[in-house]
């Protein structure tokens, strides 16, 4: 595969500004699409009707949160399916590095790019302080490595996995919890796939990506512990899958 057989996907809720930074650096790296998930009608994105961006458009407390930008994403003409955050701009070397760890595994699994994963159960934020990094886990998470899962960010996969991915969301009426989302996506790609995501852990903020102002995060505290949420994830997917 090769950067132009991925469109981005990206879930838009309340930081127009944010799109319009992101769309300015990306539309030049040469994806074969971008698409705009849109889950809060309130919010003007008609800067964008004069693009090549597709925008599809939610209604406003979406019951299906982050799993309306999988359904978007059956719109890509492409092979292969990048999700991106609205608060941070990857690298155009950023996405190489996953393309080509996605070409290792000849196009199968998931391939991640985030300061944060989930390992053994363990939520790790990675924050990057005056004393430096720090990280729960031993050895600490930064360069290539497997994970359980893939928690938001930017995460590179397959578009053959969608239909599999919704028809399990909603046999098993997961929508009802509205947590974990991102995590419930990445275990039906491990699922299917029977390979654990790579996560490509970038720490040189403006140099690896870019962020962008985030207020009205959702955010959660490095060391949390989210064996319960987990299993019961992986439960329902192994259940349903």
């Amino acid at each position: 595969m090769k950067i132009e057989d991925i469109t981005c996907v990206m879930l838009s809720w309340k930081r127009p500004d944010n799109i319009k930074k992101i769309i300015n650096k990306i539309k030049d790296y040469g994806l074969g699409g971008i698409i705009v998930c849109n889950n809060n009608k309130d919010i003007d994105l008609s800067f964008l009707t004069k693009s090549d961006v597709l925008v599809i458009s939610h209604n406003k407390n979406n019951p299906v949160g982050l799993m309306s930008r999988i359904t978007s994403a059956l719109y890509a003409s492409t092979e292969f399916i990048m999700t991106l955050d609205d608060d941070r701009i990857p690298t155009k070397e950023c996405i190489e590095d996953m393309v080509y760890s996605m070409n290792s595994r000849n196009g199968d699994g998931q391939v991640g790019l985030d300061p944060r994963c989930l390992r053994d159960g363990i939520f790790c934020g990675c924050l990057k302080t005056k004393n430096g990094l720090v990280c729960p886990h031993t050895p600490p998470c930064f360069g290539y490595h497997e994970v359980e899962s893939i928690i938001t960010g930017t995460s590179l996969f397959s578009k053959k996995y969608l239909p599999f991915i919704i028809d399990a969301w909603e046999k098993t009426g997961y929508k009802k919890f509205m947590d974990g989302e991102d995590m419930f996506i990445s275990f039906c790609i491990r699922k299917l796939s029977g390979l654990k995501p790579i996560l490509i852990e970038k720490r040189e903020k403006n140099k690896d990506w870019i962020k962008l102002p985030d207020p009205h995060a959702i955010s959660l505290n490095a060391g949390r512990n989210l064996s319960n949420l987990y299993s019961k994830i992986w439960r329902l997917v192994n259940d349903n899958l």
